[in-house]
């Protein structure tokens, strides 16, 4: 393996510190806002939609303005949009005039987290520790915002936080990566049947998404009917979402995607049915907190992976935001529930077992589905070297362009990495990612030994 290979392999901070810096701020203004002006009602839904809007304007902004100038304009202009809408929810008094402000904060805060997620999905899952480089940066997020809530004011918090957003939307201008400033990368996969492949699986974890969002909002009423016994148990617990985060991002470098999703389904029935054995207690609040810290992450990790390898990136990465607005929806109705009714929380946790079992099964059995029709059309391949490829491909685990990028370094032995790269119609940045992913799934850094395998 070369000198430059090399350098892609450690995890670069800064990616980790840009993702925390900018999932802190997500999170402390849809919070700090949500405080002043209230957790239900058309203005929430409306805020947060706003968010997924920045999200898509960014995707259709991108595709529309050329050049690195322009494109470094729009981010800087958005950051100084964001920092005085948030200024005007710190400031201003009167809640009537804090909601033009609010919903402003939000609008350009999704147009930052459209560049980040753009950043981060073309630098990190090509990585082998991408998975890592995410929950690292959700775990420091999670940290700073519990321990500046409990021993600061909330507005001096905020400041902080807004500083931080600034400072890593100045990084991603000042110093973008060669690909994210002059190439439309979007989609990364341009093979169509992988890119339909990703939308399929996308439709399904939608389904899984919502089934998920369903059992937080049971999870989270029940806190909401004790909050006042409990609330000193909630900030002590709070730091149990960090184990969850290293947990998700651990399962997906270690391409441990089945045993991911035995967790993931575990997770939620554990949520849906414990509170009825446990009650409210801090061995409760603790184990709900990592479950619940899971089950998000996850969802992040998986959006992330999948949206921008498809042609509507734009589209999934909204939902992923889309679908968090269900939570108030679901736990407003769980709310409403008489809690002294023990034959109706048994029909609904029975109900949600069901949903949310059929939601996770049909998610494993279409990648088992297309594994079975890629064992079985190995049977119609004649040509020896194909049969190989496919050979190869079953007993390393590579992905069928992990496996067109090992066919052509096999067949353009000695050329350059550019040279490849070219063949292939890819860049040589993403180039390089694959022959890394192909490294360590076969554990033969020596590309010229790749034809003994």
């Amino acid at each position: 393996m070369d000198s430059e290979e090399k350098k892609k392999l450690p995890v670069n901070i800064w990616l980790v510190l840009l993702f925390a810096a900018y999932h802190l701020n997500m999170v402390a203004c849809c919070i700090y806002s949500d405080s002043r002006l209230g957790w239900e009602g058309p203005l929430y839904y409306l805020k947060e939609s706003a968010l997924f809007v920045g999200f898509f304007c960014f995707f259709v902004s991108r595709r529309i303005i050329k050049g690195m100038l322009p494109r470094r304009i729009v981010l800087v202009v958005a950051t100084l949009g964001y920092s005085l809408g948030l200024l005007g929810v710190i400031f201003l008094n009167d809640p009537a005039r804090i909601k033009l402000p609010a919903i402003l904060a939000m609008f350009f805060l999704g147009y930052m987290g459209g560049a980040v997620y753009y950043y981060l999905s073309a630098g990190v899952f090509g990585h082998n520790f991408g998975g890592l480089i995410l929950s690292i940066g959700l775990a420091i997020a999670v940290s700073i915002f519990h321990f500046s809530w409990v021993f600061l004011e909330k507005e001096a918090v905020m400041l902080v936080i807004m500083l931080l957003g600034a400072v890593a939307m100045t990084y991603i201008v000042i110093r973008p990566p060669r690909d994210w400033v002059f190439m439309d990368l979007l989609p990364y996969e341009r093979d169509e049947k992988i890119q339909k492949e990703n939308r399929n699986d996308l439709w399904g974890l939608v389904v899984v998404s919502i089934a998920i969002v369903l059992v937080l909002a049971k999870s989270d009423a029940i806190q909401l009917q004790n909050y006042a016994a409990i609330a000193e148990d909630v900030k002590a617990s709070r730091l149990f979402a960090i184990p969850a985060y290293l947990l998700v991002g651990f399962f997906h470098d270690k391409k441990k995607r089945t045993v991911s999703e035995i967790m993931l389904l575990s997770s939620m029935l554990m949520l849906i049915w414990i509170p009825n054995n446990l009650g409210v207690s801090f061995a409760f609040i603790a184990l709900s907190v990592f479950l619940q810290n899971y089950l998000v992450a996850w969802i992040i990790l998986r959006f992330f992976a999948l949206a921008p390898k498809t042609r509507e990136p734009e589209l999934w990465a909204g939902f992923s935001r889309i679908i968090m607005i269900l939570d108030p929806i679901f736990g407003t109705f769980f709310l409403s529930l008489p809690p002294e009714d023990h034959n109706l929380a048994y029909i609904m946790g029975t109900v949600l077992t069901l949903i949310v079992t059929i939601s996770v099964m049909l998610l494993m059995m279409n990648r088992y589905r297309r594994r079975f029709e890629e064992a079985m059309s190995e049977w119609d391949v004649t040509d020896e070297g194909e049969k190989k490829l496919l050979r190869i491909r079953a007993d390393y685990g590579l992905t069928p362009r992990e496996t067109d990028v090992f066919s052509v370094v096999l067949r353009m032995s000695g050329q350059s990495v550019s040279a490849m790269a070219d063949e292939l119609g890819i860049s040589r940045t993403m180039m390089y990612r694959y022959l890394n992913s192909i490294s360590e799934k076969t554990g033969e850094p020596d590309r010229e030994k790749w034809k003994e395998l």
